[in-house]
Order: structure tokens, then sequence, then C-alpha cells
């Protein structure tokens, strides 16, 4: 056969024919290698020879530039050899020995080719399964064993010789069908999500925009990265997806709680408006509307606290609605009653009746200022009944002023006229309209009530009469002016006496219907200052002081009001009291338990007795809680408890005010005793579902661990009540450590440990193992004073965790470190999601490492290490700028993922990068960067982990009382 078709290359084109590949020649050679045609041949030969020889050489080089070249070392230098010792046989003109070893390297370079290359499948494939592991480090366990089963089987079968590549493809195999399941069901889970939070959205008014935006991204790099084959990094970005789907689909169940709340208030705020009496107070109403927006926006996340205001301006403006006719009646009525106070003021005989105009005036001015006070009073409507008694009393003392006023004219002429006693015509004038006025008030109503002073006048009129007959100016004129005197006075009563048997008659109706109560006797305090007053202003009538008995009567008549109330709360009472006397007959044990509680039940009627309604009411209650306190620890002592019964009777327990027993129930349960009791009391205390997993380990005791983080909660119930961001928690016993969770996905809290066997400490306390030299260093620099904690003795591990995981609930609840986290006050905080380049490119720009960051080669494998990959390190001459920037970078990123690196001071500082961040990674594959200094102003190292866990130590030393009153985070903590 000719050289080609030993060598498998493609025979030269015919004659006359362009090539369309190298033209390589293939003449068929004489059994002695040279051609008959002469000496020219032999150029014929060498030529045919170059041109196979340089086709053989380049599949060699191509094979010398494999990525697996390492792996074939020893079958490129044999190709090599052969290719020399073709060219020995070529220098000895043996041309048929130099084209069998030409023909020799074919096979030799296509074994090397498929060896390297199930090399690089092998290597791709190891590759994506290690990173896959590592994207489940936080298993530390898991990933310990899966990294040795590549390392020792599978590493192992591929470095055999042969290399047993099935084998290796195998093991990997194995490895990721383990965790692919994982990958798949978070891939389900993250696109099932989105596309609920997409179906939300429009429901809750596109709420939820801002976490689609983030969201949708990470799910589309998840799917993608799935199909490419790269699960770990699909991992990480349905994580990171995940972190965001979760609270947002929480915050549309809250969000639409608001939304179903707002179009209530705005319809009840809407109704004031249309109403002109109450319209003004519409503005204040929409004030606090856009207030419970401002809560509930998507930049504060307070949500439930703008729901709650909502519900307030449906009852203000409810109760604004129910006051339309008062609030206009008291309008008009002030209204009328400034114009009559006017015309009284400018009235002839205003002088006279200055103590009446001064009177008036200021019970006008009282029910100006009530009803002015009103919008901003604890109850308008108590506020607006004030107005109304104000000006209805002006207007009663108006009519009587306004009365007096008019008759005062013929008074008022006879006084003049008995100033002039020489007009003598003029005084008898002034007489008879004097005595025609007299007689008429003496035929008028209440005229008896005169009676004294109608005689006076009738005396005084006949002795002027009979002086003006003598001519006697002189001693007619006094008489006169006596006479004027007692018309006055008597007309003064009959008016005065006149609105007090009106205002009597009212009085003595609510003091009849207060005596004919059933509780009369029980309330005989409250009704005794009425008839006091009653009697008092009676005594003052009959004594002729209108003025004094008008305002004895209406202090009777606000005493009235008393009474009524006191009337219903003792009504209420009694009614409470009843049946919890009913429950006490028929709950009670034994008669000494009966006695005992009936005698509570006694004594709390003594206070309400005493008029103490509302602590004779908490003192009743107190034993209707007892008895339920009995009834509960009957069911806890029951040979098959049901959690159910429990938990409902501990949540009516909690909702009647008994919280604080429930409290003291679950601590009494002794250590070792029924997890479970605790659990059913704490789901119904809580309102969130408790739970505690069995454990056949020895010392296990889970009751002793949840009463610790029980303790803990009773002190915070308000962030665990009601908040949607802690859905249950679970309770596992844990030998040889302690942990605690707060899951982004579900909102579920897992507790997991042992009573004292680990404390929190705080300040210098704080050191942590350095995991080479096993010497204990420091978790934290020299903290700024203000920032020390307030003492530094410990508190039991799950005590402060218990609140620390709370803590996560109350910063997703709020979106508290999603909005302020990157603010310096906040540490600085910067998170990486599925993408890691600008973390690599921050790197890159950090002048340790610069020099390792020039070539697409390089910033791939920084890269691919941040990404827990096992990159190709690019060729860099030893002792070269390259060399010396990735052994920098190599170290740094070994301290970035070691394990508790931010619990180690000088470790952490040595991650600092250019922009004055250290940077770690957090999670599998999940990165974090803060500020340097932040570091100056921590309480633990384990709070510089990640952002959340920043807020939830600090969360969680506020409520242990570890921080300091000035300590900056106090600021904002206290508010939350």
């Amino acid at each position: 056969m000719g050289l080609l078709t030993v060598l498998g290359l493609t025979a030269r084109p015919s004659a006359g024919k362009a090539a369309a590949t190298p033209a390589i020649q293939d003449p068929a050679l004489p059994a002695d290698g040279v051609d008959a045609g002469g000496s020219g041949a032999v150029d014929k030969n060498l030529a045919v020879f170059q041109a196979a020889r340089a086709a053989v050489q380049k599949l060699v080089d191509d094979l010398a530039g494999h990525a697996q070249k390492a792996k074939i070392t020893t079958q490129i230098a044999l190709a090599r050899q052969k290719l020399k010792d073709a060219d020995d046989h070529a220098a000895l003109k043996e041309w048929k020995q130099a084209s069998a070893s030409l023909a020799e390297v074919k096979p030799i370079v296509s074994a090397a080719r498929k060896l390297a290359d199930d090399w690089s499948d092998y290597a791709k494939r190891r590759a994506t399964t290690m990173a896959l592991i590592l994207a489940f480090k936080t298993d530390a366990h898991s990933v310990d064993g899966a990294v040795a089963l590549v390392r020792n089987t599978a590493d192992a079968a591929a470095n055999q010789t042969p290399p047993n590549f099935a084998v290796a493809i195998a093991t990997l195999k194995s490895l990721d069908d383990k965790r692919k399941p994982n990958v798949d069901s978070l891939l389900t889970d993250v696109k099932t999500r989105l596309a609920t939070v997409e179906k939300l959205n429009p429901k809750v008014k596109g709420y939820l925009d801002r976490a689609l935006a983030e969201a949708k991204p990470l799910v589309e790099e998840a799917v993608k990265a799935a199909k490419d084959g790269d699960p770990a990094l699909a991992r990480q970005s349905a994580t990171a997806a995940l972190r965001v789907l979760g609270p947002a689909e929480r915050r549309a169940g809250r969000r639409a709680e608001f939304d179903a709340q707002r179009p209530v208030a705005v319809k009840a705020v809407e109704a004031v408006r249309a109403a002109p009496a109450v319209a003004a107070q519409a503005k204040a109403l929409d004030a606090l509307v856009a207030q419970a927006d401002a809560l509930a926006a998507i930049e504060t996340l307070k949500i439930e606290a703008g729901t709650q205001l909502l519900g307030e301006v449906k009852s203000k403006a409810d109760a604004w609605a129910g006051l339309v006719k008062i609030v206009a009646s008291v309008q008009a009525a002030q209204k009328t009653a400034g114009t009559g106070l006017a015309a009284l003021d400018s009235h002839a005989a205003a002088a006279r009746i200055t103590p009446e105009r001064d009177a008036i005036r200021k019970l006008l001015a009282d029910s100006n200022a009530a009803a002015a006070g009103a919008a901003g009073a604890a109850s308008p409507a108590v506020a607006w009944a004030a107005a109304q008694t104000g000006v209805q009393r002006a207007m009663a003392d108006m009519a009587v002023a306004r009365k007096l006023a008019d008759g005062f004219g013929a008074a008022a002429g006879a006084e003049v006229a008995a100033g002039k006693p020489a007009d003598l015509a003029g005084m008898k004038a002034a007489l008879d309209k004097l005595r025609a006025d007299g007689k008429v008030a003496a035929k008028a109503a209440q005229a008896a009530a005169a009676s004294a002073e109608f005689k006076t006048f009738d005396t005084q009129v006949a002795a002027a009469d009979k002086a003006l007959a003598a001519k006697d100016g002189k001693a007619a004129a006094p008489a006169l002016a006596s006479a004027a005197k007692a018309l006055i006075a008597a007309k003064t009563i009959q008016a005065e006496h006149g609105q007090f048997v009106i205002d009597l008659a009212s009085a003595e109706a609510q003091l009849k219907k207060l005596n004919a109560s059933p509780r009369a006797a029980l309330i005989k305090a409250r009704i005794d200052p009425v008839e006091q007053h009653v009697a008092a202003a009676q005594a003052a009538d009959k004594a002729a002081k209108g003025g004094e008995a008008i305002a004895a009567l209406r202090l009777g008549v606000d005493a009235v009001a008393a009474a009524l109330a006191a009337d219903k709360a003792r009504a209420e009472y009694d009614a409470l009291a009843a049946t919890v006397g009913k429950r006490v007959a028929s709950d009670a044990k034994d008669a000494a338990t009966k006695a005992a509680l009936q005698k509570k039940v006694a004594d709390a009627t003594k206070i309400a007795d005493q008029l103490r309604f509302d602590e004779a009411k908490r003192a009743v209650g107190a034993v209707d809680i007892e008895l339920d306190q009995a009834k509960l620890q009957g069911l806890l002592g029951a040979a098959s408890p049901k959690a159910d019964k429990i938990t409902e009777l501990s949540k009516t327990m909690a909702d009647k005010g008994g919280a604080s027993t429930v409290d003291a129930m679950i601590q009494n349960v002794p250590n070792g005793g029924n997890a479970d009791l605790i659990a059913a009391m704490a789901s119904g205390r809580y309102g969130v579902k408790f739970t505690s997993k069995p454990s056949a380990l020895h010392g296990a005791d889970p009751a002793a661990a949840m009463k610790i983080c029980c303790k803990m909660w009773q002190t915070i119930p308000q962030d665990i009540v009601n908040n949607k961001s802690v859905s249950s928690v679970a309770f596992e016993d844990l030998q040889g450590g302690i942990s605690a969770g707060h899951s982004y996905a579900t909102a579920a809290v897992t507790m997991k440990g042992r009573v004292e066997a680990a404390d929190q400490q705080f300040g210098s306390k704080l050191t942590e193992p350095d995991p080479v030299t096993g010497a204990d260093v420091n978790q934290l620099p020299a903290v700024e004073e203000k920032c020390k904690p307030k003492d530094e003795t410990h508190v039991d591990f799950l005590n402060f965790a218990a609140a620390h995981e709370v803590g996560h609930g109350v910063d997703e609840e709020r979106g508290f470190m999603k909005k302020n986290g990157k603010g310096a006050e906040y540490g600085g905080w910067v998170t990486f999601g599925g993408n890691l380049q600008p973390l690599a490119d921050t790197i890159g720009a950090t002048a340790a490492f610069a020099e390792f960051y020039k070539t697409a080669e390089q910033k791939r494998y920084i890269l691919d290490k941040l990404q827990s990959r096992d990159p190709q390190a690019p060729a860099a001459a030893p002792g070269s700028p390259a060399a010396n920037a990735k052994r920098a970078f190599d170290t740094w990123h070994a301290m970035a993922t070691s394990a508790n690196v931010f619990r180690r001071q000088s470790d952490s500082e040595s991650l600092k990068l250019r922009d004055n961040k250290i940077y770690h990674e957090a999670y599998a594959r999940v990165w974090v960067g803060y500020d340097a200094d932040a570091r100056k102003r921590g309480l633990t190292g384990y709070q510089f982990r990640a952002p959340g866990e920043w807020f939830a130590e600090l969360y969680a030393g506020h409520r242990a009382g570890k921080l300091r009153a000035d300590h900056p985070a106090m600021s904002w903590l206290t508010k939350l």
C-alpha cells in the first residue's frame, strides 16, 4: 500500500485539478525505495516523506497541546520516538522503514487522544460532582464522606493502569444521583413559588414587583444551569431565589389583609367627608390613611401596624359619622348662642345682667373648647356631649338673661325718674308704668317663688304713690327706686326659678331611675352626690338664690352621669361574677378548693362594692383563669393527653389575660418531663405550632431545652404571636452540640441542643480555637466603649438562640436588613447571589492579586474557585509576579472558605480587600462582604457571618439585656 494509505491520510487529487486538501504525495515506492527514474527520484521520495511526516507531526503536536497532556506524557514521548525513528530511516534513505515508523504513530496518537479525551470527560464530570458536593458544604459530614469517595474510589479507579473510567464515572454518578433529587426538588419548588408569586402580585397591586424582579432572573439562571449540566450553580441560584420568594409569598398574604381593610376605611372616611357637620375631620383621617400606607409600603413593611391603623381609622370615622346630628346641633346652637350673647352685650340693660352674661360667656367658651378638642380627644363622643351640655346650658341661661333684660325697661325708667325728685310728673308716669309691669309679673309663672319681693314691691309702690299725691318728690323718689329694685329682684327669681324647676324635673327623673335600679344600694356612693347636689339646689332656690340653685343642680346632673356609668359597670361585673361563680360550683374538684375560690369571688365583689370595677373584673377574671388552669392541669395529667385540647385551652387562657399563667405552667413541667405537653401549651400561648422530636440519646431532655427557649420567648411574645415570619417551632435533642435555624422558605424555626451544653458569652470572653494551632484567639478587635456588652456574664446558649431565631423572623417581617443592610450604620453589607463576577473583579482589583487577574484563564480560575469548582491553574513561572499573586489568592480563598472564619479577628482582617470590606463564604456558594470597621462595634463574632446574623445577634443581645442604653443599635432596636 502507499504511505498515505498506511498513515490513513488522503491521497493527492487527480492531475490537473486544484487540491482540496494539502497536497501530500503518496507515490508507490519500489521495494528498494528508489524510483527507476534515476537520481532525481531520490528528491521525490524525500519530498513525499517530508509531507507525510509533517502531517504526522501535526497529530503529535495537537496531542501535546491537549488539556490533559499530563496524563499522556508516555504516549507523547513514544510518538515522538517513532518520529525520530522515521527520521533516522529517512536519513539513511530507508524509505520503507521510515514509512513504517510513521505509520506506527497513528495508533499511538489515536489511543493517546482517546485516553486524554477520557481524562477530559472525567475531569469535567469530576468538577461538576465536586461543585455539587461542595454546594452542600453546610453539612460537613456529608461533604467529607462524599469528597473521600471521589478521591479514594473515583480518582483511584481513574489512576489505575489502565484507567478504569467506567468505575470512576459510575462513582461520580452515584454521588450526583444522591444530590440531584434535592436540586430537582429545589428547582420545582422555586418555579412553583415564582408562579404563585406572579399570580399573587396582581391581587396585591404590584406589591411584589421588586421581589419578582430579583427572583425571576435567579430562577431562570437556575433552570438554565440545570439544563447545561451545572447542578451546583442551579442549586446556588435556586437557593438565592428561594430567599426572595419565600418571604415574598408570605408578604402577599399580609398585604392582602391590608388591601382588604383599606377600602373599608376609605369608605368610612368618605362618609365623614360627605357630612358637612364633620367634613373637617376627613383631612385628619386622610392623614392617618396615608400614614397606614407608609407603614405597609414595601420600603417599610410594617404591614400589620398599617392594617391596625386602618382599623382605627374605620372606628374613628364611624364615630364621627355617628356624631353628625349632635355636631350639627351643637354647631348651630353655638352659632345661635354667640349671636344671642352679642345681642345681650349690646342690650340697654346689659350692665344689669353682667354676672349672667359672664356666666353665659364662660359656658359658651367651655362648649367651644370641648368641640375644638374633640378631634384629639380619647373619645370625641364624650367631648361633643360636653360641648352639647355646655351650649344647652348657655342657651337656657341666655333665655333667662334675655327675659330679665327685656323686663327691666319699666324698672329702669323708674330708677331714672327717681333720680329727678323735682320732676313729679315724670316720676308719676314712671310709677304708673312700673305698677302695670308689676301686676303682669305678679300673675306670671313662678310668681309665688318671689312673693316676698312682690310684697315689697307693692309696699314701695303705695309709698311712692302717696308721696306723689302729697307732691312730696323728695319722699317719692326713694320709694320709687325701691319699688323698681324689688320688681327686678322678683323677676330675677321668677326667671331663675322657672329654669330651676325644668332642670329639677329632669334631675329628679334621673335620680328616681337610679334609685329604682336593683343595684342602687351597691352604688349608693355614686347616687349620694346626686341627692346631695339636688338638696343643695332646692335649699338655694328656697333661699331665693337662683344662681346657686342652678349651679348646684347642674352638679347633680353631672353626678347622674357618673352614677349611671357605675350602675352599668356593676351590672357587667355582677354578670361576670355570676358566670364565674357557676363555674366554681360545677368545676371545683373538692370542698376546700371550692371554698377558696368562692372566697376569691367574694373578695372581688368587695372590691366592686368599693366601686373599683376594673380591678374587681380582673380579680374575678383571675378566678376564671384559675379554673382554666385546673382544667389544663387535668388535661396535662390525663392518661392520654390530647394536644389539641391543651393548645385550645392555653390559647383561651392567653386571650383572657392568663398568658403569664400558661408561661408558669410551661416552666412547671419537670425537666425530663413530656416535651409534647410543653409544645401543646406553647402552641396555644404563641399561636405558632410547636413540636418536639423524640430522642433516645443518652441524657436527652427536650423538655428542659424547650423550657429554656420559652423562658426567653415569654419576654417577647409581641414578636412571635401573629408574626407570619415565624410559622412553626421544632425542637430536637442534638448530642454534642447546639444549632438553630430559621427557614426563608417556610419561616419555620428549628432548635436543636441541650440545656447548658454551651454558654453565649460576650465581649473580651469571646475566643475561638485557631484551626491550625488550636490556640484560642480573639473573636473581635478592641470594641468601642459604647458597644461593649452591659456585662460579660454568660447566657445559656439555648436561651440566647431562642431570641436569635425570633430575630430572624422579625428581620424578615420588616425586611430590615434588605432595606438597611448596605448602610454603614448596619454593617455596610453586600451579598452575592448566583453572580460572583463582581466579587472576582474586586479581588482582581486588589493589589495582592492583580498580577493574577490579567488573562482570561486567570480570571476563570478565580471565578471557578469562588464557585467551589476544581479549576485548571494557568501556568505561571515560579517566582513570577503572577505565581506570587496566585499563591496569595489561594491562601486568601482558603481562609475565606474556612469554617467559622468570622469568629477569628486576625483571620477575618486578612480577608480585607481594596474597598476596605471583609469578604468570606457565609454559606455554600453564598459570599458576603461587610465593612471591616464594623467589627469594632460587634457583640459576637457570629454576628459577622451574614447580614441576617448581624441583625439576629443584636436583637438577641438586646432581648437578653446585654446592650448598653447608648449602644448605636438601640436607636432602632427599641423601635422595632
